[in-house]
């Protein structure tokens, strides 16, 4: 008789496709190991990272939203970066089917929880989309204050060009 899997040997199997690039079968893996285990959130993360490289972002979103929904629950975990991360993936997801409000809420929950340049970078680029370039240079000018060498330059020249025009 075989032994059933444990919830961590799906969450392990996953993560193996994934890094095989076999995204059709970490979906089909992961959709597996929750039929079995379906409170374990990493595969619902999982998935969700699956059916994003497939281009299936609707799904990809109701896997973040069910990770977080789990995640709401426990309140050390609710504070993490891992928390703050989910919450950006989905933004950048939502910013794909060019839903800018809801994206621009998941970056703002991200930045509350991280104060990441990277999450206010991306923010300032939807309010931009959104023609809403006060708020941009908002962001922006935050990210200029953090001095993070990364986003910093690319914040300041950024302003330089909304000054300028």
């Amino acid at each position: 008789m075989e032994q059933r899997k444990s919830d961590c040997d799906y969450v392990y199997e996953v993560h193996g496709c994934l890094d095989r690039g076999e995204f059709e079968k970490a979906v089909s893996t992961a959709t597996e190991g929750l039929t079995h285990y379906p409170e374990e959130k990493s595969l619902y993360r999982l998935r969700a990272i699956a059916h994003n490289y497939l281009k299936r972002y609707h799904q990809a979103i109701d896997d973040l939203s069910k990770y977080l929904e789990y995640c709401s629950n426990e309140e050390g975990f609710v504070r993490s970066s891992t928390y703050a991360s989910i919450y950006a993936f989905r933004g950048s997801i939502r910013a794909k089917l060019e839903h800018y409000e809801n994206a621009i809420n998941d970056l703002t929950k991200a930045i509350e929880l991280s104060k990441s340049a990277r999450d206010l970078y991306d923010r300032a680029g939807l309010f931009l989309k959104m023609n809403a370039n006060e708020n941009a240079k908002k962001d922006l000018e935050l990210i200029e204050d953090m001095n993070d060498s990364t986003y910093s330059n690319a914040a300041r020249d950024l302003l330089n060009r909304l000054d300028s025009s």
